[in-house]
């Protein structure tokens, strides 16, 4: 009884175990090439009959496209701020060809190569942090490589989130600042993230940060008005005690805190004009604009 193995995988990979010769190798590394610049994924199958020589029977490509918002909420989260890098373990000219197509403003990518300790690139470039900023993404990796490169970004002092659904990303995701895993991720990448999206695609962080910057901003400005209101019946108080003597009685101080309170609930509505950067709570401007505000208030009531 005759024997058929049949074997798909990476061409490269395939290409060399199997006995192909010179001139079929040059052909179907050309078509690999083409077939990459187009962004398509492509696996070779290979047969083997008992003989420990393996043929190489063809090369099938798939087209495995962008969602139609992606490129949407890349630009978006240029607006905002974030810049995307893509991480993949396809090649690098697929990769290439996908951010061309998804309008990535940085297109230089690096291969699994730049991941070796005596990487002449990474020395050129002034270490693995330095070209970890510089890269608009990496192919070809490992889940070790992607690892590498969130831990690479969070020493250089970035805020890292990570997106990812498979088993390959779940150790870049544990270790991000923010894990997210997509909607169809598998049980590995869910439980290494921080945040499961519910809904396919990525338009959704789009929408949360957008929503936490204005959460951000209003409650700076809650507490400005605050620390503002404050130095202001303070001083005035003071002063008044100052200048006549008169103790306030207990009830009017409520009322003043009642009357203050009312004015302050607008401030839950009011029209925030969102950050387009990521920002932090600076408490010392907080601090300075509410008391010089407070202090202006109260010489103006005086």
């Amino acid at each position: 009884v005759e024997k058929l193995v049949v074997v798909k995988g990476a061409p490269p990979v395939l290409m060399n175990y199997s006995g192909v010769d010179q001139d079929l190798y040059s052909r179907a590394k050309a078509a690999l090439t083409e077939k990459s610049q187009r962004g398509y994924k492509t696996l070779a199958v290979c047969t083997e009959t008992g003989t420990d020589e393996w043929k190489l029977l063809g090369l099938i490509s798939i087209l495995d496209p962008p969602r139609h918002d992606t490129a949407q909420t890349i630009a978006n989260c240029n607006k905002l701020g974030v810049e995307v890098k893509m991480i993949t373990g396809d090649q690098k000219l697929i990769a290439i060809e996908v951010a061309r197509q998804l309008n990535l403003q940085n297109t230089r990518f690096f291969d699994k190569e730049v991941f070796h300790p005596n990487s002449l690139v990474v020395d050129q470039m002034g270490g693995f942090g330095s070209m970890a900023e510089q890269a608009g993404g990496f192919a070809s990796v490992s889940p070790e490589h992607k690892h590498r490169v969130v831990t690479a970004l969070q020493d250089r002092k970035h805020f890292v989130g990570m997106t990812g659904d498979g088993v390959n990303d779940a150790p870049a995701l544990s270790i991000a600042n923010v894990g997210i895993a997509v909607a169809d991720a598998t049980d590995a990448a869910r439980g290494a993230s921080d945040i499961v999206l519910q809904q396919e695609g990525l338009s959704t962080i789009v929408k949360a940060i957008y929503g936490a910057r204005i959460i951000f901003k209003r409650i700076e400005t809650y507490l400005t008005y605050r620390l503002c209101s404050s130095f202001t019946f303070g001083i005035c108080l003071a002063l008044i005690y100052c200048a006549s003597g008169y103790n306030f009685p207990t009830w009017t101080l409520i009322l003043l805190s009642l009357l203050n309170d009312f004015a302050v609930s607008s401030s839950s509505k009011d029209r925030v004009v969102v950050q387009k950067k990521p920002v932090s709570l600076n408490v010392w401007k907080v601090g300075t604009v509410g008391f010089v505000m407070g202090l202006t208030s109260a010489l103006q009531v005086r």
